[in-house]
């Protein structure tokens, strides 16, 4: 008799909600994330994080060259949530 009711319950909980499925360029979005972080650094970085911000963008660069061609696929991933309504 409880599993009955554990199915009634994961049914009501299927029917009240909504998947989310996003697609994502791996490597657009480390590029948009390294241009926030550059963005939100201001003048008085003493940790030296600006300095290192060209090497990072060599390395999306050099990750960008390597995911292309026959490896194009592996840039997309995707992303999904389930909301219950």
């Amino acid at each position: 008799m409880a599993k009955k009711d554990e199915d009634k319950e994961l049914v009501a909980s299927f029917s009240s909600s909504t998947v989310s499925d996003v697609q994502y360029d791996i490597i657009k979005e480390l590029q948009i994330l390294t241009d926030g972080i550059e963005k939100s650094l201001d003048e008085t970085d003493t940790d030296g994080v600006r300095d290192k911000l060209p090497y990072l963008r060599h390395l999306i660069n050099d990750l960008e060259e390597v995911l292309s061609g026959d490896f194009e696929n592996l840039r997309y991933r995707r992303f999904i949530t389930k909301k219950t309504l």
